[in-house]
């Protein structure tokens, strides 16, 4: 089994344009707390990946999410394939 890490990261838009979504990994504070989920295949991961997204769409902050793997765990079939990062609310 591989561990899933969840996180956060606060996101804004200046409306101007395409490109124009930024997001901060500096000390802000995380508009969601980091998650860690155990998970055994691909589906695993873009289920938990896709709840932990539903929980940003419901604090109404502009908000990046983002998942990988714990370091030193191996990935399970189709893993790579996934797209597991995400704007939400800008």
């Amino acid at each position: 089994m591989a561990t899933l890490i969840l996180s956060s990261h606060p996101a804004s838009s200046d409306g101007s344009g395409f490109n124009s979504i930024h997001f901060s990994l500096c000390n802000e504070e995380a508009p969601l707390p980091r998650e860690a989920v155990e998970i055994r295949t691909a589906a695993d991961a873009s289920a938990a990946f896709e709840q932990y997204a539903e929980k940003a769409i419901a604090t109404s902050k502009g908000t990046w999410v983002s998942a990988s793997l714990r370091k030193g765990d191996r990935a399970p079939n189709g893993f790579r394939k996934l797209k597991l990062d995400r704007f939400v609310n800008v």
